[in-house]
């Protein structure tokens, strides 16, 4: 009898053992997903593909009417079928510095590891395929990027900016701007020194999924790995090339400039226009975009007519403005300047 009643005090202990230890793996805490973390933008951005001419099938994201690379290039020939030149030796990379204007061509992988998730690292005259600079909207350079597809200028860049919530002045201006815009671009947060970037509700909202891949100086050394990352543009400024970059200590976007010779990460883009246009009564044709079940005007408004046909009156004295009354009908441009299109407000 004893025995038996000892049988059954073991196996209640047995039961609430199992109990406790089926609890406690319950609750255990699982670190968050993506599309989990607090304040992340959970708008789902349409995703896409392209291959390049080596077989190179790259993820692509659009954001307002641009299509992106969500990854860097890796392609080792031009679009021609020409193989761009290998450089793995320091030494011959500082060499490129010297070299004449246009044979500066030539890439390579973060310390060779051709391996890398982060792609290949191109000098601008090989990114460019030397087709020349140009800060037009799109830039017209298609350099290594695949038929249909081409480097972003830097007007290109700002848009990009402008779309996730940037101004126009910030921008286009150099150093660290806007507030969280590096964070939306950049991605794979285990792939980063954790710091501000990582650490901002935004990181990897947009699916763009900037990577640290760093860079090659001219001196042929690799700096940065896992620090920075960095992207050419087509635009020049005093023989310097501007670039923007996400730097894991700061979840603004960094607008910077780079030279030639130096071996940065290269991202490919397209325009898309929204087939669906409307058109105001002055003739101006504006892009839509759909988000959810609703359609936006994808720039603002610059009619200068009521629907009615009627004027708006135009002011552009300071002191008339404000001595408009609550009911006034009135319009201007800011700093009373017409901005060009390709950066208009």
């Amino acid at each position: 009898m004893k025995a038996k009643i000892l049988k059954h005090k073991i196996a209640l202990v047995l039961i609430l053992i199992i109990a406790l230890i089926s609890c406690k793996r319950e609750n255990i805490e699982l670190p968050p997903s993506d599309n989990s973390i607090p304040g992340k933008n959970t708008f789902e951005f349409p995703k896409g593909t392209v291959t390049d001419i080596d077989g190179n099938t790259y993820n692509t994201i659009i954001i307002g009417n641009q299509e992106w690379m969500a990854e860097n290039m890796k392609v080792t020939h031009f679009p021609n079928g020409d193989p761009i030149l290998r450089i793995k030796d320091s030494y011959k990379w500082y060499k490129l510095l010297y070299l004449p204007y246009g044979q500066q061509t030539a890439y390579c992988y973060y310390n060779n590891d051709s391996t890398s998730a982060y792609g290949a690292l191109y000098t601008w005259h090989a990114a460019t395929a030397n087709e020349g600079w140009s800060n037009s909207y799109p830039s017209g350079v298609q350099g290594i990027c695949p038929d249909g597809w081409h480097l972003p200028s830097e007007i290109e860049w700002v848009k990009l900016l402008m779309t996730l919530g940037m101004d126009y002045t910030n921008a286009i201006a150099y150093g660290f701007n806007g507030t969280d815009q590096g964070s939306q671009l950049a991605g794979t947060s285990y792939l980063w020194f954790q710091g501000a970037t990582t650490n901002n509700p935004a990181f990897g909202s947009t699916g763009f999924n900037g990577l640290p891949g760093g860079l090659r100086g001219i001196d042929g050394n690799f700096i940065d790995h896992h620090k920075y990352a960095l992207w050419w543009s087509t635009t020049t400024h005093d023989n310097l090339l501007a670039t923007y970059g996400i730097k894991y200590s700061n979840p603004r976007i960094d607008h910077y400039h780079h030279h030639r010779s130096e071996g940065l990460p290269v991202r490919c883009v397209r325009i898309v226009p929204d087939p669906v246009t409307v058109t105001d009564i002055d003739g101006n044709i504006y892009t839509t975009i759909k988000i959810g079940n609703q359609r936006w005007m994808s720039r603002n408004l610059e009619t200068t007519r009521f629907a009615n046909g009627d004027s708006i009156t135009k002011i552009t004295n300071d002191s008339v403005w404000a001595s408009l009354g609550e009911t006034a009908k009135a319009y201007c441009y800011y700093s009373d300047i017409q901005p060009p299109i390709d950066s208009s407000y």
